[in-house]
């Protein structure tokens, strides 16, 4: 038994509520095709994954689930418009094989691929939500801080106009993705008076910009088939158009 609010549920009825309601919006959100290919590509990818390093796996994973010449599972937010069902419904169906898994996915979508395409420019969106969706570019999502947590506004990474670039300096801590991450989004203060409105953020690869290191977390207690890491800036130098948006 489990409590729910002020009523007391059985807990083998509520999960078979769960999943019929699941099937029920499974065939609402997802044609047939999509469905077979998840079940015949997507899942063995994941099972995969959980045997190995996530570092070498999540590739292989996401590569599954967002490759062109099939059904682009991480496009389905952008594709349908419908920002949140989707992706509870795909985080749940995943985790049901992998619970690790679950948090690559959702990062690779909603953490990357649906910011820019929310509020990135034309430009923008047109270079970089295709590498996502199709995972050809790994994605991350860098905000929380080791000083911080994710308290944004007291965060301490801090990005300097530079005339002709941006440059930034600071750590970013527990960020999925890190180790592994191509390009991906980071936040900064840019004008610290202005405090929540004085942040900005940053398209920025971090396997090619010089200034930023990257280091793996590897002792966790759960979550290992979703990379996590931290993020060391100093003195990059991210270029004028890598802010997202106007």
């Amino acid at each position: 038994m489990i409590y729910l609010g002020t009523d007391i549920v059985d807990i083998n009825r509520f999960s078979t509520m769960l999943d019929k309601w699941d099937r029920h919006l499974i065939e609402r959100l997802f044609t047939p095709h999509e469905i077979d290919y998840c079940q015949r590509q997507v899942v063995p990818a994941i099972h995969f994954a959980a045997r190995f390093a996530a570092k070498e796996a999540v590739r292989k994973a996401l590569h599954a689930a967002g490759r062109r010449t099939t059904v682009p599972f991480l496009s389905i937010e952008i594709r349908r418009n419908d920002i949140g069902v989707p992706t509870v419904i795909l985080a749940d169906q995943i985790a049901k094989g992998s619970g690790s898994w679950r948090l690559p996915f959702n990062m690779q979508s909603i953490g990357t691929a649906v910011t820019v395409n929310q509020f990135g420019t034309e430009a923008q969106k047109q270079r970089f939500i295709p590498g996502w969706v199709d995972a050809s570019s790994v994605g991350f999502f860098a905000m929380t801080e080791p000083d911080t947590g994710s308290d944004v506004v007291a965060m301490g990474t801090t990005a300097t106009d530079g005339g002709d670039h941006w440059e930034i300096n600071g750590q970013k801590m527990w960020i999925s993705n890190a180790q592994v991450g191509d390009w991906g989004l980071v936040y900064a203060i840019t004008e610290r008076e202005k405090k929540h409105h004085g942040m900005t953020c940053f398209i920025v690869n971090l396997k090619e910009t010089e200034g930023i290191e990257t280091r793996a977390i590897e002792t966790k207690l759960g979550l290992h088939c979703a990379p996590t890491g931290e993020i060391s800036f100093a003195a990059a130098k991210i270029p004028k158009d890598a802010v997202l948006g106007e």
